[in-house]
């Protein structure tokens, strides 16, 4: 009986085992730009056609990270968190056309992190968390700069 179980289990085992169809190319438009958000050694970036643009003031600070990205019209939309050179406090903010806005003050408490996006006409949502005093990440969005929680 066990060595029927074994048997039974092992054909199992490669039958459900099968290659995976190809992840198919999409090839990108004619005058149409692919655009990539991120960070490298440290510094928020994204990418417009393979070639890197930096968002975050590298000269003055020391840890900056890149996690979504929106392009309405001709301006570019980055959102991510930056820290404070002289301290681990870490600001949520997103950078417009490189410009930064800070959606939350330096406190090594909260840990702020902008993860999605959007734009509607004037209004700038952005979407993240930021930790209470206990070490829970509180779901929260930031519409044109002020915060409202999701969660309790």
């Amino acid at each position: 009986m066990k060595t029927f179980f074994l048997f039974l289990v092992i054909v199992t085992c490669f039958a459900a085992c099968k290659k995976s169809p190809p992840i198919p190319i999409v090839p990108v438009p004619a005058g149409s730009s692919v655009y990539v958000a991120g960070y490298e050694n440290k510094v928020a970036k994204y990418w417009k056609n393979s070639v890197s643009v930096i968002v975050s003031d590298s000269a003055n600070r020391t840890n900056a990270l890149a996690n979504c990205i929106i392009v309405v019209g001709n301006d570019v939309y980055i959102g991510g968190y930056e820290s404070e050179t002289a301290s681990s406090n870490i600001i949520a903010k997103y950078w417009k056309n490189g410009k930064g806005v800070n959606l939350t003050v330096p406190n090594p408490a909260t840990s702020p992190e902008i993860t999605f996006l959007a734009v509607s006409g004037t209004d700038v949502y952005a979407a993240g968390y930021e930790q209470n005093g206990n070490n829970i990440e509180v779901a929260r969005y930031w519409k044109n700069g002020t915060p409202v929680s999701l969660t309790v």
